[in-house]
């Protein structure tokens, strides 16, 4: 009985550990995943860029790089002058995260994105039907619609 009992407690500790090091050995290989991609970028090899990018999103999809990894995919997309794909991964950064500091910084992309390739209609559209469920019980709507009016 006490051998049973050493051998689980000595499996619960192997196996936390062994988890932690998983952990942190995929996040390090996320960390050389994005590091490809943004020498890609610097040495102005956007496609390859935008491949490394994908990549890393595919395998790495809980990074806590991804934030970083969709920004330099939204700059290589505007080297390309392609401001329709950096429009579309700012629509899924607000979609998928619009009262972090990440979608809100989204959101006041798209408004300027829209405006860039001449669709005032869909930014005053997106505007209307977002803004007022941005922040609600934090910001008023009057401060709000202020900022949006100024920046628009």
């Amino acid at each position: 009985m006490r051998f049973l009992i050493i051998l689980s407690l000595t499996w619960t500790f192997f196996s936390s550990s062994l988890s932690s090091e998983i952990g942190s050995l995929q996040e390090t290989q996320a960390e050389n995943l994005l590091r490809i991609a943004e020498e890609a970028y610097k040495d102005q090899k956007f496609h390859r860029s935008i491949e490394e990018i994908k990549n890393f999103l595919i395998l790495y999809p809980t990074s806590k790089l991804k934030y970083k990894a969709y920004q330099v995919l939204k700059n290589n997309y505007s080297r390309l002058g392609r401001p329709e794909k950096v429009l579309e991964i700012n629509l899924y950064q607000y979609s998928q995260e619009p009262t972090s500091s990440q979608g809100l910084n989204a959101f006041f992309e798209v408004g300027k994105l829209y405006l860039q390739i001449g669709e005032k209609t869909k930014r005053k559209k997106f505007s209307n039907q977002s803004a007022l469920n941005l922040f609600p019980e934090n910001l008023p709507k009057k401060l709000l619609w202020s900022s949006l009016n100024g920046i628009f």
